[in-house]
Order: C-alpha cells, then sequence, then structure tokens
C-alpha cells in the first residue's frame, strides 16, 4: 500500500516534470520566433531611417539648386 503511494507520487512527479519540460521547451520557440522578428523590424526600421536620410538629402539638394537658378534667372532678367 505504501509502495503503491509512493509508485504514484513518483509517476505523478515525472509527469509534473516533462509537462514543465514541454512548456518551458514550447516557450523558448515562441522567444526565438519573437526575437526573430524583432531583428528583422529593427532591421526595416534602420533601413527606412536611411532611406528617409538620403531623402532629406536630396531634398535639400533641389531646393538649393532650385534657388542657384531661380538667382540665376533674376539676374539674367534684370540685364534685359
Amino acid at each position: 500500500m505504501l509502495e503503491q503511494r509512493l509508485q504514484m507520487n513518483e509517476n505523478s512527479s515525472q509527469m509534473i516534470n516533462r509537462k514543465g519540460d514541454a512548456a518551458s521547451m514550447f516557450l523558448n520557440e515562441v522567444f526565438e520566433r519573437v526575437e526573430g522578428k524583432l531583428m528583422g523590424l529593427e532591421q526595416q526600421q534602420y533601413l527606412l531611417s536611411m532611406e528617409q536620410r538620403k531623402e532629406r538629402d536630396n531634398i535639400g539638394r533641389i531646393e538649393v539648386t532650385t534657388l542657384k537658378h531661380s538667382d540665376e534667372f533674376r539676374n539674367m532678367l534684370q540685364q534685359l
């Protein structure tokens, strides 16, 4: 009788350990997937910020060129 209870407790303990291990493995897999997606998002954010920086530079160049051409145009009109 006592041996039977001891065996049942041991079996129950082993089952709990297996369930805990399975839950731990599942959580590790989820964590790895989330971590991978987060790294992808960080990379996308970095690439978008670089692209945005390039666009700002291009807009600045266009504005300077436009100003330069408008000054040249004004000078040409004044000479006429």
